[in-house]
């Protein structure tokens, strides 16, 4: 008798792991995440510029000087949501997320806005995921100011000075011949010559 207790309790509960399982599997079905890029390239001769600005909202930045007189920009755009057709992605990469580069006063200027203030206010959340990542060859004698709102920093091989401000993410500056003013909300600095 109770070995045949045991047993129906034993497929009882077998029964209704079953049943939990085959229940309770849309609820937690795993979300499916769709990521989009897409590449940007730039190259600008440099004049008497002696300037370079960069104004980014959400970007992983990495500088390298070299010895031409231009300014190289690979910039790529990511995207990454639910339910993201490739179509979407496009129009938000071309339609809502900004880059621009000017030339004024003897300063080049580079602007990549992830998130337009207007997407921002008719929306509660900033949907999708938007970023970019930032990678500039630049001649090593001009000075250089970044503002940065979210993402790593990497700045390497400049014999002019640079100004940072970041408000989120890891700073990390090497082999920098002029003054450096770092302002970092949070996140590690790095500084190495």
């Amino acid at each position: 008798m109770k070995k045949k207790k045991i047993f129906l309790f034993s497929l009882l509960l077998i029964a209704v792991l079953f049943l939990s399982a085959f229940f309770l599997k849309p609820i937690f079905k795993k979300k499916e995440i769709m990521r989009y890029s897409k590449k940007e390239e730039y190259t600008i001769p440099i004049g008497k510029e002696k300037e370079i600005h960069l104004d980014c909202d959400n970007a992983r930045i990495n500088i390298s000087g070299w010895n031409r007189n231009e300014i190289k920009y690979i910039i790529i755009k990511k995207l990454e949501g639910e339910k993201l057709s490739k179509e979407e992605a496009l129009k938000i990469m071309t339609d809502e997320m900004m880059v621009r580069l000017l030339r004024e006063q003897g300063k080049v200027y580079l602007k990549a806005k992830a998130y337009l203030t207007d997407v921002l206010t008719n929306a509660k959340v900033a949907y999708p995921l938007r970023n970019f990542d930032i990678n500039i060859n630049m001649p090593q004698d001009v000075n250089l100011t970044i503002q940065n709102g979210n993402g790593s920093i990497s700045v390497d091989k400049l014999n002019g000075n640079i100004y940072v401000v970041n408000g989120n993410g890891k700073i990390n500056v090497k082999n920098i011949q002029g003054d450096i003013d770092i302002r970092n909300g949070n996140g590690q600095i790095d500084l190495f010559n």
